[in-house]
């Protein structure tokens, strides 16, 4: 069995933000969840070579954050994962191909003073106006602020999308790379046999599933299914979903990007999500105020 049949298994979770109590904690767990889906979603790319896999399980990440800012908003809540900063959910739901789901979340992202980590806030804003509409004087307004606050590959890059100036794109993009291969050191090249292994252990997708559901609870399969888990974050930092949104706003906003750039694979490019309808799973949720 693929990883792709387990999407009814997992929606389960999704369903738990919907009739979760609002606390102090409801932040912290949608993001969690969204970076489990994220997980799940390289997994899948990595085990299986499986887009819709991947792209299923980066929209579902969306989706998490989706429900979490419209329970908030409906509920006149505040919680400070809300802030703008948070903002790799809707890169996954970008570069998981649904750019619908994406100017959702855009629009029921607060924008106002900055908050959390200042440059993501700003890249989060421009990234969003990108998604929701043509780029307007606001976003030379956000440019000017985000430039102010430090500047760096991901304010050139998006200066560059405004501007449609694919060079600039292409050279500050690979800038971003380079501090990605940095941050990977030993894990920058493609083979990676510690992730490999770690699934051999398993021997197949099920068993891995059975220690994410519950089903087994030994020791030895937690600590399996840790290390995995491990690994397939390292592993997976081979598959930049940031670059991969990126790239899809570029080619959305005309520019004839490279067709190879390191850390974003051609099978995981480009994607439009045809395998999870998640307007329709919305309308099959309890009528939670905020939500649907």
């Amino acid at each position: 069995m693929d990883l792709v049949h387990y999407g009814d298994v997992l929606d389960q979770d999704i369903l738990g933000l919907v009739t979760r109590r609002l606390g102090p904690d409801f932040g912290s767990a949608s993001l969690e969840l969204s970076e489990k889906l994220r997980d799940l979603g390289i997994m899948g790319l990595l085990m299986e070579d499986s887009a819709e896999s991947f792209s299923g399980y980066l929209v579902r990440s969306g989706l998490s954050r989706l429900i979490f800012l419209e329970r908030l908003a409906s509920a006149k809540a505040e919680d400070s994962s809300r802030c703008s900063s948070f903002i790799e959910p809707l890169l996954d739901a970008i570069a998981g191909g649904d750019r619908r789901l994406a100017a959702r979340i855009a629009e029921a992202t607060p924008g106002g003073e900055p908050c959390g980590d200042t440059q993501d806030f700003y890249y989060s804003q421009i990234v969003q106006k990108l998604v929701v509409d043509e780029p307007t004087a606001d976003s030379q307004a956000l440019l000017r602020e985000f430039k102010a606050s430090g500047g760096g590959p991901r304010f050139e890059i998006c200066l560059a999308l405004v501007e449609r100036n694919v060079d600039g794109f292409d050279s500050a993009f690979e800038r971003l790379l380079d501090h990605v291969q940095k941050a990977l050191g030993a894990y920058a090249e493609w083979d990676y046999p510690g992730f490999e292994k770690r699934f051999a252990d398993f021997g197949s997708i099920d068993a891995v599933m059975d220690v994410y559901n519950g089903v087994r609870t030994d020791d030895e399969s937690l600590d399996a299914y840790g290390d995995l888990e491990e690994e397939v974050r390292r592993g997976g930092r081979q598959v930049f979903v940031e670059g991969l949104a990126l790239l899809q706003l570029a080619e959305s906003r005309g520019l004839a990007v490279r067709s190879g750039y390191r850390y974003c694979p051609a099978r995981a490019r480009g994607l439009k999500n045809t395998w999870f309808d998640w307007a329709a799973f919305l309308n099959q949720l309890p009528r939670t105020p905020g939500v649907g």
